[in-house]
């Protein structure tokens, strides 16, 4: 297990995977994950993960990771997949 370094600046998250991409502002969901992924799993670098994460400030890229559902904390996986994820789907796109 590792804890990833997140950026404390960012403006922008991009989710990309699966033939999508989306992007979205930073807001108290993105800020709540990070909180919560505070331990991943090292496989996670050894996988054909199902989402890269892009964390942007002023429209430079200053972190990347991959991330999938199996790897990150419960808690974390709840916040990302079931509602940040689950809602740009419905939506299509919009957060």
């Amino acid at each position: 297990l590792f804890k990833p370094d997140f950026p404390k600046d960012y403006d922008t998250l991009m989710i990309e995977g699966l033939g999508e991409k989306w992007i979205i502002k930073r807001n108290s969901e993105t800020d709540r994950f990070i909180r919560k992924s505070n331990k991943v799993h090292n496989e996670i670098f050894n996988k054909n993960n199902v989402y890269n994460l892009h964390f942007y400030l002023e429209k430079k890229e200053v972190y990347s990771i991959p991330y999938d559902d199996v790897c990150y904390p419960e808690n974390a996986v709840r916040i990302l997949t079931d509602n940040i994820i689950s809602n740009l789907k419905k939506n299509k796109g919009t957060a």
